[in-house]
């Protein structure tokens, strides 16, 4: 190609130049929001060093206040995504949200949302949550954790079982910890006991059993065994408050047999995702 005029020159490296930086303004328009479909977007900040190898997994739960609207009906169709940045690519994070605050018809003023550190985080990484106005399809996450009603017997002296209605609690293919609602053991009652089982179990059985914490109130009133009232002797009431894909949260209400002392335990439990553990 041969050029006659210098302004025509100079307009001819403008236009190449201008083709040249195309695809660098484009990479970067691309990688300044994760889709345009969602209108809003707001940082959250991690109280933690995440550069370190402790944070990796380590569960958020985080009070989010919306400077937009916030389309949500419920906890699980909301248009509410939790992403990560690392430097070269966007993530999307399995996240939940609970503790809806209503601004008006299917919209939300804030809310919790529950998601966790991933493991390639270095330090350097941004975290947003992203949401919209308008309705969304709702997020597909896989539901690793559950909570269901079970119960267990077993009489190794005949007279003296070991016997407790309780919450299983599962994460994937597993079952970390067992809650006792009602029970005995060798003529105890087991109301507001928890039991941490070893890692990897699938079946609950009495040697699986880790850790034992009891959390009922108790007074003795006189010297023999039993001369003693607690609340681990009645349950009232219990409730499932949130059962969600990473974490859940119930509570329990029980009372001694004389009806003289009360207690409300409400839990809330993270429970780490085996499958992604390295």
């Amino acid at each position: 190609m041969i050029i006659k005029s210098r302004s025509v020159l100079r307009l001819y490296l403008l236009f190449s130049i201008f083709l040249l930086l195309i695809p660098s303004y484009s990479l970067i328009a691309d990688n300044t929001q994760w889709d345009a479909d969602w209108s809003y977007y707001q940082e959250i900040k991690i109280p933690f060093d995440t550069s370190l190898d402790i944070a990796h997994y380590q569960p958020i739960d985080i009070k989010v206040d919306f400077k937009n609207p916030c389309w949500a009906k419920n906890d699980l169709e909301h248009s509410i995504r939790i992403v990560c940045w690392d430097g070269s690519k966007w993530n999307e994070l399995e996240s939940q949200i609970y503790s809806l605050e209503t601004s008006n018809e299917n919209h939300i003023s804030s809310c919790n949302v529950v998601f966790l550190i991933p493991d390639f985080t270095d330090g350097s990484e941004k975290y947003y949550i992203y949401y919209d106005d308008s309705e969304k399809y709702a997020p597909d996450y896989v539901d690793h954790v559950k909570i269901k009603d079970a119960y267990y017997r077993y009489e190794p002296i005949p007279g003296y079982p070991l016997e407790s209605h309780y919450y299983k609690i599962s994460d994937d293919d597993f079952i970390p910890y067992v809650i006792s609602y009602e029970g005995q053991l060798m003529g105890y009652n087991t109301c507001q006991h928890v039991t941490k089982l070893q890692e990897g179990t699938t079946e609950v059985l009495p040697k699986y059993g880790e850790v034992f914490a009891a959390f009922d109130f108790k007074y003795t009133y006189e010297k023999s065994l039993f001369g003693y009232s607690s609340t681990s002797q009645k349950v009232i009431s219990k409730e499932v408050l949130v059962d969600g894909n990473l974490m859940l949260e119930f509570n329990i209400t029980s009372t001694s047999k004389l009806n003289d002392i009360i207690v409300h335990q409400q839990i809330q439990e993270f429970i780490l995702m085996l499958n992604m553990r390295p």
